[in-house]
């Protein structure tokens, strides 16, 4: 009887074998495949983000420049309107934004309302040499902010700051 109860394993080790390899290769290719969806996913979600910081980069660029434009070339009272127009924009982005923009930002929100308030009171008063002189220094520190902030956008975008050449001079 003990000779009947012996059964050899010997005629079924290949397909045991061919068995444990085919579910190693299954499972193996199941793990492969999630591997793949998920990183496929971050790096599709990396890139979308990467796009719309591009474009928000983009906007902001546009942005600064007019607002230095308009400090330039028009009044403070339509720079402050032009950046008051575009505050929404910028409360709703702000979180997207380098911060070292979002700073800059309200700096140059900030001392324009502080300009327009002395250039108001240099007009009324008459210690007008002592309020110009800072008043000329706030001009200046606000393109300084304005030109760090369009520098910094442009070098997070790789683009090569815009060098305008000037027409010399005659000497004499």
């Amino acid at each position: 009887m003990g000779t009947l109860m012996a059964v050899s394993i010997e005629p079924y080790r290949e397909f045991i074998f061919v068995l444990i390899g085919g579910l190693c290769a299954t499972v193996g290719g199941i793990i492969s495949a999630w591997y793949q969806t998920r990183t496929a996913r971050k790096k599709k979600m990396e890139e979308t983000i990467g796009v719309q910081q591009v474009e928000l980069y983009r906007k902001a660029l546009s942005l600064i420049v007019m607002v230095r434009s308009k400090f330039l070339q028009d009044t403070l009272e339509n720079t402050l309107k032009f950046m008051e127009v575009n505050d929404s924009w910028f409360w709703d982005n702000q979180i997207f934004l380098p911060s070292q923009f979002s700073n800059q930002w309200r700096t140059i929100d900030l001392e324009l309302r502080s300009l327009l308030r002395k250039r108001q009171s240099a007009a009324r008063d008459s210690d007008n040499d002592a309020k110009g002189d800072f008043v000329d220094q706030l001009e200046a520190y606000i393109r300084k902010v304005a030109d760090r902030a369009e520098k910094d956008l442009r070098r997070r975008l790789k683009l090569k700051p815009i060098k305008v050449k000037r027409l010399k001079r005659p000497k004499g």
